[in-house]
């Protein structure tokens, strides 16, 4: 892991001993392994909970401008993953954003606050993207089934993904293309 950007109780679980005989154990033995690590956690406040207040001290940074409390927390749990999965054996590293870098992918947890999508009850066949007071209209193909299936469903959040252009005349284009993923309670 890369310590300059990680929490303070990340180093400390690392260094821990404990750290090193629980990646010792072998993954055929799950109980075992699985019972080292949620012990090393408690010990080091290492849950899901603590990123969450690590985010609250993180937004007084660059991105506080741009990420709400709610998304703040969406992104803190999604750091928790990719944490937890290195620590578990799942994966080799986690690679940090940075301000130079971006962030691909954000999304809220709910579809009434921070980032969410409004249908425009004028036109009826078209919607907008509302994110920290700016109205971004949605284009939408209503002769594609599955977006009037997704669109005639009650939207639980939000998911706003940028993808690169792949094409040289795109890449010259100002406007930057964007995906937006309506997802649906089940």
């Amino acid at each position: 892991m890369k310590r300059a950007k990680t929490p303070t109780f990340l180093h400390q679980m690392c260094d821990d001993p404990a750290w090193a005989s629980a990646g010792a154990i072998p993954a055929t033995r799950k109980q075992e392994r699985a019972q080292a690590y949620s012990h090393l956690r408690k010990k080091h406040h290492f849950s899901e909970y603590e990123l969450h207040e690590y985010a609250k001290g993180a937004r007084r940074s660059w991105i506080a401008d741009h990420i709400d409390s709610t998304m703040a927390q969406t992104l803190a749990s999604r750091a928790y993953q990719a944490v937890n999965r290195v620590c578990v054996g799942k994966a080799r590293r986690v690679r940090f954003r940075s301000k130079g870098r971006g962030i691909d992918s954000v999304e809220g947890k709910r579809n009434d606050v921070g980032l969410r999508f409004v249908l425009d009850p004028g036109e009826g066949d078209g919607g907008f993207l509302i994110w920290n007071g700016q109205v971004i209209p949605a284009i939408i193909d209503w002769r594609d089934p599955v977006v009037q299936h997704g669109l005639g469903h009650p939207i639980k959040y939000v998911r706003l993904i940028r993808r690169r252009a792949s094409s040289p005349q795109a890449r010259g284009e100002p406007i930057a293309m964007a995906t937006a993923f309506l997802c649906n309670s089940s």
